[in-house]
């Protein structure tokens, strides 16, 4: 995290953050979004009408732990705890987009398996980025600040790591750890 603040929500300029909603729950929040879905859908939601999540702040930890047949898609959404994919089955595109997590960001359980893109642009992590198990398809990852990343026991089909363009420091930077 950057020295100074004690959370990125600290970054958003006074003005902006009317443009944010605040979720205190996101367990009830998704189950709400999840139950609208399943009244238009079924329990066949299109892939194209996955779940699009854009200027949230979440105040509760954020738990992805079921067989997800949509895309899932998070654009400038602050996370004040945690964002967890565990033992989940991601059978479309998961994007994270110019988001910030003030804690950690992390996969893991057998079966964690993202069969299409796992594309991060732009995240910033305050703690750490923990991948442990899985099987990833084609994954493009891109970090605003440097990030403390392990990658451990995990199966990669394709894995790009770099700095975001608009970032202060180079790939050579990057603390990354691989424990396979």
């Amino acid at each position: 995290m950057k020295e100074g603040i004690n959370s990125y929500t600290e970054l958003i300029k006074p003005e902006d953050l009317e443009k944010y909603t605040i979720i205190d729950n996101w367990e009830v929040f998704f189950q709400k979004e999840l139950n609208l879905k399943k009244s238009i859908y079924g329990d066949n939601i299109p892939w194209l009408s996955g779940f699009y999540f854009k200027n949230l702040i979440i105040l509760s930890n954020v738990i992805l732990q079921e067989e997800y047949p949509c895309k899932i898609s998070f654009e400038n959404c602050y996370f004040k705890i945690d964002l967890r994919f565990v033992r989940s089955k991601c059978t479309q595109h998961v994007n994270i987009n110019t988001c910030y997590i003030d804690r950690d960001f992390s996969t893991g359980g057998d079966g964690c398996i993202f069969e299409k893109n796992l594309q991060i642009i732009n995240l910033s992590v305050g703690k750490s980025f923990n991948i442990v198990n899985g099987k990833f398809n084609k994954c493009v990852w891109s970090f605003q600040d440097k990030a403390k990343i392990t990658i451990e026991e995990a199966k990669f089909d394709y894995l790009e790591i770099s700095p975001w363009k608009n970032s202060n420091y180079s790939i050579d930077t990057l603390d990354i750890d691989f424990k396979n």
